[in-house]
């Protein structure tokens, strides 16, 4: 049942969560490989906002560290899961989340209600085309980080 868990978190299958959590997947179970994320440090990753509010509602840590020493908060923000980070900062102060959108589907576009990013200002410059590679290797660096697979060197921040 845990790697149903974790299969969920990464997918945001929120039905698929509850019954791996309801036949006793634990939410508090590291996983295995040498980073030792949990559940919540999984979602926060890849975005699952609708399973880092079960995995809370089920008495999930909000900002249990993991191996590294990261918080699923973290994590987030180093891959820039815009989702994550509100969801699970609005939780950390203790304030209630809505969610848009149903789960269970393709939810990296699922943004919770109660945060709206802060429009453009004035003077913001736009990005070189270094910038996005720069993300990108990042999040495929954490990505791995989290799957516990290890990448070359050179593609590690």
């Amino acid at each position: 049942m845990q790697a149903t868990l974790v299969r969920a978190c990464k997918n945001n299958e929120l039905k698929q969560a509850k019954s791996a959590i309801d036949k006793g997947a634990n939410v508090a179970l590291p996983d295995d490989s040498d980073v030792e994320n949990m559940p919540m440090h999984i979602a926060a990753c890849f975005g699952a906002t609708h399973v880092i509010c079960l995995l809370h509602e089920h008495g999930a840590e909000l900002e249990p560290k993991n191996a590294k020493k990261r918080t699923p908060l973290q994590i987030a923000e180093r891959v820039g899961e815009q989702g994550s980070i509100s969801v699970l900062t609005a939780l950390i102060e203790g304030k209630p989340v809505t969610l848009d959108g149903d789960a269970d589907d393709d939810a990296d576009d699922a943004e919770p209600a109660t945060a709206d990013p802060p429009p453009p200002t004035a003077d913001a410059q736009p990005s070189t085309d270094a910038e996005p590679i720069t993300e990108a290797m990042g999040k495929l660096s954490t990505e791995a980080e989290v799957a516990g697979t290890a990448l070359p060197a050179t593609a590690v921040d």
